[in-house]
């Protein structure tokens, strides 16, 4: 595994790629403070795909921030939460290893590195995804953990197949996709659109997609972007090796 520094954590996404060196791979500034952060999304109600997705989202109050593992996981017949690959892959991005020497004293903390997360989901090779997708895993530094979008009203994340209600009419959602305007904050101010790759996973088929920004403001951090569904997504940066 690649080792991310602890230290990296805390500095400026701008400055990324000056300060990874000698095969580190930095840390997302300011990436465990995103838990807390709810940043409402505004979406788009046209749709590109013939779904009902974008038209009931857009009529509901959806923010976006951390995705909770557990709301992944399934229940055995006693009721106990069983883990996925889903709610795998959401505890790695988030999570910290922490090495340690012969003494037991603490050397340096590690996270995943995004092929490592995208392992539960994929066994592709690197070689794979780049084929695939076009893009090397291994070039991209994680940002921010998995992210989900969830209803203002219940705190729980979207899932495409359950009802929408919207006055006195529930609609089942689509799997279909919407196109967000998203607060990116400070973590996504100071750098290039091309810069930025958003990796998605649909939770009903597995599938991942890649796929960059429509709009950035490099002032503010907000952009737009065409989500195919409404699973968890990680924003990551293209870094240079």
């Amino acid at each position: 595994m690649r080792s991310r520094k602890k230290t990296a954590v805390a500095l400026l996404v701008c400055v990324m790629s000056v300060l990874c060196m000698a095969g580190k791979v930095c840390a997302a500034p300011s990436i465990s403070g995103l838990h807390e952060n709810k940043k409402e999304v505004t979406i788009s109600p046209e749709s590109t795909d013939g779904t009902n997705t974008a038209s009931l989202l857009s009529q509901v109050g959806i923010y976006t921030n951390e995705a909770i593992s557990d709301q992944y996981k399934i229940k055995d017949k006693d009721g106990n939460l069983i883990p996925t690959d889903m709610s795998n892959m959401i505890d790695m991005a988030a999570s910290t290893v922490t090495e340690t020497d012969e003494n037991g004293k603490s050397i340096v903390d590690e996270i995943p590195t995004v092929t490592e997360i995208l392992s539960n989901i994929s066994q592709n090779t690197v070689d794979e995804f780049e084929k695939e997708y076009g893009y090397n895993p291994d070039n991209l530094d994680q940002l921010t953990y998995m992210m989900d979008f969830k209803y203002i009203s219940t705190d729980y994340r979207v899932i495409a197949g359950k009802k929408v209600t919207i006055g006195n009419k529930a609609e089942v959602l689509d799997n279909g996709m919407v196109r967000a305007s998203i607060n990116g904050g400070e973590i996504l101010r100071a750098s290039d659109k091309e810069n930025f790759l958003i990796i998605q996973v649909d939770p009903v088929t597995k599938k991942l997609y890649f796929f960059q920004m429509k709009e950035y403001d490099e002032k503010t951090g907000d952009y737009i972007a065409d989500f195919p569904c409404v699973g968890p997504y990680m924003i990551t940066q293209i870094m240079e090796r």
